[in-house]
């Protein structure tokens, strides 16, 4: 489920997407600081360390816990795309989804 950074407590334990640009890489590489599409500030956890450079606009593709997210998978928006990037609108893509209980049935 997209999520930005404060829904996620409501989504402790489950599968969540979250997107937002990095702050700070751990010097050992196994979390990051995140600032959510929302402004929110999350870790991200990662179960080894990162192999590449972490930086820009990610999506993150993990599990809830409190204000961080054990990160499973990630995607790195092209450098050349960020400028570009509407946050607040993808935010108010975010809330719309949860403004409804399921906003894909239509009765």
């Amino acid at each position: 489920m997209r999520v930005n950074g404060s829904l996620l407590p409501q989504f402790n334990g489950k599968g969540v997407v979250v997107l937002g640009k990095v702050l700070n890489v751990d010097p050992n590489g196994m979390s990051v600081t995140l600032r959510t599409s929302d402004g929110k500030t999350i870790n991200l956890v990662f179960n080894q360390p990162l192999m590449e450079n972490l930086e820009g606009i990610v999506e993150v593709h993990g599990t809830c816990s409190g204000s961080q997210v054990h990160c499973e998978s990630y995607y790195m928006l092209p450098i050349d795309t960020i400028e570009n990037f509407d946050m607040d609108a993808y935010d108010q893509a975010v809330q719309l989804i949860h403004s409804t209980e399921n906003a894909w049935i239509v009765h």
